[in-house]
């Protein structure tokens, strides 16, 4: 029987790489004993370890039949590149405040690569609105990067939690409650996080506040919340007014009542220093009824203490009356200081003639300008008052002279509660001087006869549209 050969020294062929498929890697190996091809299966059979993932492989040549002993025949598995894998895209994600770690899908030739196995992740970017980053990072039997970006997008602020808004009593304006939103488990910000419209906020019924998102946050959410009567109370005082005021000038005052008061009529009264005669009036005194305006108005005529109050009655009979306050009016600021006028005029010219008025006040004055010929008192004098009964407010007045002399001016001027006369000033009024006077002849003192002589007018002043007779 012939002896078998050992083939433990033969020469075996290098094995070349080869890349990981996920499955089991079977070279063929050649294999060589004194120049001698082996034949696989019938001198050899190969058995193989480690051929399936990435890494160093084993062929063991076996020898059979004729040949005996074995070899160990390494090759290289190499990874896959993570070029060659395909990624299926990311969904944009939701803001949440917190960092987003969506989960991308690897895959090739059908199979889906295993996270932490196949392959690492690594986040940026990955919290706040915009463009995140994910970075795909080979291990085992794939190597290489990759990256995959993914949009973060703005919560929708309709899936924010509202608390409910109690009811609101009704004020006559504007009602706007900060409704609390969550989201979450976070409380959102007005301003930051969200937008405040308020409708249908002012009257009875349904209000309705829209927030719309903003930053973070995107589309919009409604609460409503209810508007409702309450019973009416004047309080304390009751009566809204300044403190102080100044004769001839309008002082507005009105009821300080909270409750449901649109179906309230009101009278206003004011007296001066409690006096009752023509120093007081009210809006029943006036008018015989009451009246739905909300403010009244009256206009000081004297310095002194003001007092105001209000009444007030519903449809149903139920009345109420403010506390008294008091207004203390002062006198107004101002002084007549003399009258601007020219001191000369001719017979014919308009001459105007105005006060000289200063002081905080002096818009409430009202005037009264009068002029007189010589002091006379029939035909030749006039005033503002002798014209239309009363005093005016314009600040000049005109008078036209019709005759030579002294003309003497004054003025009066009142709040209605002061009357103060500016001294006189005299405007002298003359004649006007003619435009033009002739003087003489002009002419030689000797001529001859038959000699023809030129005389001529002298005159002084303006000889324009003149004509002669010589």
């Amino acid at each position: 029987m012939k002896r078998a050969a050992d083939i433990s020294n033969a020469v075996v062929q290098p094995v070349e790489p080869v890349y990981y498929t996920g499955t089991q890697h079977t070279p063929d190996v050649s294999v060589y004993l004194d120049d001698t091809a082996l034949i696989k299966d019938a001198d050899f059979e190969l058995e193989f370890a480690d051929n399936i993932n990435a890494g160093e492989a084993h062929a063991l040549v076996k020898g059979i039949d004729n040949y005996k002993g074995t070899i160990d025949v390494p090759f290289q598995i190499l990874p896959l590149s993570l070029e060659d894998v395909e990624i299926v895209g990311i969904a944009d994600q939701t803001w949440t405040g917190s960092d987003l770690r969506p989960e991308p899908e690897l895959s090739i030739d059908g199979k889906t690569l295993v996270k932490d196995a196949d392959y690492e992740l690594a986040y940026e970017d990955n919290t706040e609105l915009g463009t995140a980053t994910i970075t795909v990072t080979g291990k085992g039997n794939f190597s290489g990067m990759k990256t995959v970006t993914f949009q973060i997008v703005p919560a929708d602020i309709s899936g924010a939690e509202a608390a409910t808004i109690a009811d609101q009593p009704w004020i006559g304006s504007a009602i706007t409650p900060e409704p609390v939103l969550s989201f979450n488990g976070k409380t959102l910000i007005a301003g930051s996080d969200y937008d405040l419209e308020y409708s249908d906020n002012i009257d009875l019924g349904t209000a309705t506040i829209t927030m719309t998102g903003k930053g973070n946050y995107a589309g919009t959410k409604t609460v409503t919340f209810q508007i409702v009567a309450t019973d009416w109370e004047i309080n304390d005082p009751g009566v809204i007014a300044p403190a102080t005021g100044t004769v001839g000038r309008p002082i507005t005052f009105s009821a300080d009542i909270s409750g449901y008061t649109p179906n309230l009529r009101y009278s206003y009264a004011w007296s001066w220093e409690h006096q009752w005669g023509d120093d007081w009036s009210s809006t029943r005194l006036r008018t015989g009824d009451y009246t739905a305006e909300l403010s009244d108005t009256f206009v000081p005529k004297k310095s002194g203490t003001y007092y105001l109050w209000i009444d007030a009655i519903d449809p149903d009979g139920k009345s109420a009356t403010s506390e008294q306050v008091a207004v203390v009016v002062s006198s107004a600021d101002w002084s007549l200081d003399g009258i601007e006028v020219a001191d000369s005029a001719y017979i014919g010219d308009e001459v105007e003639f105005s006060a000289k008025v200063a002081g905080d006040d002096a818009d409430l004055v009202r005037f009264s300008y009068a002029w007189s010929w010589e002091g006379q008192w029939g035909d030749d004098w006039s005033s503002t008052r002798l014209r239309t009964g009363d005093y005016t407010t314009e600040l000049s007045d005109t008078f036209t002279p019709t005759k030579e002399g002294t003309y003497y001016l004054w003025i009066d001027a009142t709040d209605g509660e002061r009357t103060e006369t500016a001294e006189r000033v005299a405007v002298s009024v003359t004649k006007v001087p003619p435009a033009w006077t002739l003087k003489g002849i002009e002419v030689t003192d000797s001529a001859y006869i038959g000699d023809e002589v030129e005389f001529s007018a002298k005159i002084e002043g303006d000889t324009t549209g003149l004509t002669y007779s010589y």
